[in-house]
């Protein structure tokens, strides 16, 4: 999904002529989507449904999501973070009712985890996606 709106960000110049002008990313909704997973991406799946991208482009609810993505994307290149900093090995029989507990013993340190901008508890999350 991603994708999509950074498709949008490169056609912008070329669409700029065919919209008054893309409306700007209302703090308020940025505040709102960063705090709420479920909101943005519902957001985004509905900014993404549209057929029109002068109106996702003229949306600011559509831009604020897209602020959010952006943001998150800047701060993952500015972090000082590879996967090798956070990577656990998980062996292949380790059932599933016991991967989180067995993540969470072996979670990389703090100081790691911080410089990736994450949280031990959104690590361990990451890691357990699609697993169960």
């Amino acid at each position: 999904m991603p994708i999509f709106f950074l498709a949008i960000a490169l056609l912008l110049p070329v669409l700029a002529h065919g919209a008054d002008k893309a409306a700007t990313p209302n703090p308020a909704l940025v505040a709102q989507y960063e705090s709420s997973p479920k909101e943005l991406n519902a957001k985004l799946a509905e900014c993404k449904a549209q057929r029109n991208i002068v109106q996702v482009l003229a949306d600011a609810s559509c831009m604020s999501a897209q602020e959010v993505i952006n943001r998150r994307q800047r701060k993952l290149l500015e972090s000082k973070c590879s996967a090798a900093d956070t990577f656990v090995y998980v062996p292949p029989d380790i059932k599933a009712d016991r991967l989180e507990e067995f993540l969470a013993k072996r979670a990389p340190a703090k100081e790691k985890l911080e410089a990736c901008g994450l949280t031990k508890e959104q690590w361990v999350k990451s890691h357990l996606h699609g697993k169960r």
